[in-house]
């Protein structure tokens, strides 16, 4: 455990990284999913509402209250590695949060209600 990111540093921390192993047990978005998806880091998270939504279908969610299901998982995932095909799904679906993007979307529905 490394405690506190500064936000300069977390985008080469994510992208480096082997995986993103989210076990949340509830969650109000799921941002750093889709920061990894963006990096085409794989992840490994737990089956919560907000992350389907979030990763709709680019990878697979798991029950976060079976510890021998994450340590079979993450062991499998760690020796399986990256996948070009994978990695090229998740960044497609990351782009639905992009900043500008969703600045837009967030605008236009303001928008629609005045």
């Amino acid at each position: 455990f490394i405690g506190h990111v500064k936000n300069e540093d977390l985008g080469p921390l994510v992208h480096y990284s082997q995986a993103t192993l989210i076990p949340s047990l509830n969650e109000g978005f799921g941002l750093p999913l889709a920061q990894a998806m963006a990096l085409g880091v794989p992840i490994f998270s737990s089956d919560i509402p907000v992350f389907r939504e979030v990763t709709s279908s680019c990878i697979s969610h798991y029950n976060p209250y079976s510890i021998p299901l994450w340590v079979e998982g993450i062991s499998s995932l760690l020796k399986k590695g990256k996948n070009n095909l994978e990695i090229e799904r998740m960044r497609e679906e990351a782009l639905r949060f992009h900043p500008e993007r969703t600045t837009k979307e967030l605008i236009s529905c303001y928008n629609s209600l005045f």
